[in-house]
């Protein structure tokens, strides 16, 4: 067994820190708010424990938090070396016997009776926890009852002790709480908290093997005469769930400037939360080291349909894929947010397109039937003769009624090109190309 120690001097987030370090090991436990203890020796194949030590470190000072980290071969003495600052098991004082007594939990009234029986030890000359390891569970448990054998049996197989079952947050959220009597007036302090809120979120839903995808900033308003709040809340979904903490929050900030342009705040705002509403699995992909380009362009283009959705609204944008149906406005639909394509699907789909017709941008919901008289249509006003150019055949699915559809080109005076199909002496316009 490998056990992994983080004391930290002051209190802190139990939960934030979970869901970082999910990511290494499921087997954790936090004693109170001061200590974060990882069994790491099951995943030792992926990561070793001191990398996973330095990794941890790292999360740590970019959230600010001090903290001192140890490392040994079970929970109460990695945890006795971390609070006490020492490297060796011979070092330790005999103040760190409430951690071999209880690693789990903060426990008021043991804490008195150890203090009680290190006064007695001390007055027998012993001064470090080895010194306890040479008296015998009979002695102990003469002097002591049930905490003196509890002692002398933690000592000798700490790594025996039963963890506690760690269940992540089903809801990730963060919260921010202004002063009372300085609630804010604008947003300007929001953005400042909700940067760093986006990138302890992002930190969160990977340990959990997750991206963000959608979520709401629920706003608290302070009412007039004070006598309770208002809650407000802003919707923000993502296009994909591939993008950095930096341009989540650049399509953040859009979007809530376009909404609350909309509709603005009628109070001061004495606090807000950030709640997670979906997300899409974590999915690790090797860099391109030789065309870094490729990741920036694909993150561009994720940015450009989000702001392209805020304009436009959500069903208005999205991402379309290919169905197997020979009827065009049944051959394709809503490519959901996780669907990840490989690179053999991608070549064979290369290759595939290769065969296809042409097709035009612009395709209708729904086919517009126009009526041909003496070989000439009406189209917005002008009339444009039959002269049909590239013409192909489509029959429908086999399962449904049997129709035949004859499509092909047709330009109009102003250089349009059409898209019409013909289907029993009746034509119908089915798109336009750009």
């Amino acid at each position: 067994m490998k056990v992994l120690c983080y004391f930290f001097p002051n209190d802190v987030d139990v939960q934030l820190l979970g869901d970082i370090f999910y990511q290494y090991t499921p087997q954790m436990a936090f004693r109170g708010r001061r200590a974060l203890l990882l069994e790491v020796s099951k995943g030792r194949k992926l990561y070793s424990a001191e990398h996973i030590q330095a990794r941890g470190l790292v999360y740590l000072k970019k959230l600010m938090i001090l903290c001192r980290s140890s490392l040994a071969t079970d929970a109460p003495t990695a945890l006795a070396l971390a609070a006490f600052n020492k490297s060796h098991f011979q070092q330790l004082p005999l103040e760190s016997l409430i951690f071999f007594v209880s690693p789990f939990r903060t426990d008021e009234f043991l804490e008195k009776q150890l203090a009680q029986m290190i006064l007695y030890f001390q007055k027998l000359g012993l001064r470090y926890l080895k010194d306890v390891q040479t008296l015998s569970r009979a002695s102990l448990s003469a002097r002591f009852g049930t905490l003196g054998g509890l002692i002398h049996q933690n000592l000798l197989s700490a790594s025996d002790l039963l963890w506690p079952v760690y269940v992540p947050n089903e809801v990730v959220e963060e919260k921010v709480e202004f002063d009372f009597e300085y609630p804010v007036h604008n947003t300007e302090p929001i953005l400042f908290y909700l940067k760093t809120i986006l990138e302890k979120i992002a930190w969160r839903l990977r340990g959990q093997g997750k991206r963000l995808k959608s979520f709401y900033l629920e706003f608290k308003l302070e009412n007039k005469d004070r006598s309770g709040s208002d809650l407000r809340r802003i919707s923000i979904s993502l296009s994909n769930g591939i993008l950095s903490p930096k341009m989540i929050f650049a399509i953040a900030r859009e979007q809530m400037d376009h909404q609350i342009r909309q509709n603005p705040f009628t109070a001061r705002i004495s606090a807000f939360r950030l709640v997670v509403q979906d997300h899409t699995p974590f999915s690790v992909s090797q860099r391109d080291l030789f065309d870094p380009k490729n990741e920036e362009d694909e993150e561009g283009y994720a940015s450009l349909v989000s702001r392209m959705r805020i304009r436009l609204g959500d069903q208005a944008v999205f991402k379309a894929s290919a169905v197997q149906s020979y009827i065009p406005e049944l051959n394709w639909q809503k490519q959901q947010h996780n669907q990840l394509k490989s690179s053999l699907q991608s070549v064979a789909e290369s290759r595939e397109r290769e065969f296809l017709p042409r097709r035009p941008l612009r395709l209708f919901k729904m086919p517009i039937p126009v009526q041909a008289i003496a070989g000439f249509i009406l189209w917005n006003g002008q009339s444009v003769a039959l002269n049909p150019q590239g013409q192909e055949i489509i029959f429908s699915d086999w399962w449904n009624e049997k129709t035949e559809r004859i499509y092909f080109r047709l330009k109009t005076q102003t250089q349009e090109i059409l898209w019409l199909f013909k289907c029993q002496d009746q034509f119908f316009i089915h798109g336009v190309f750009d």
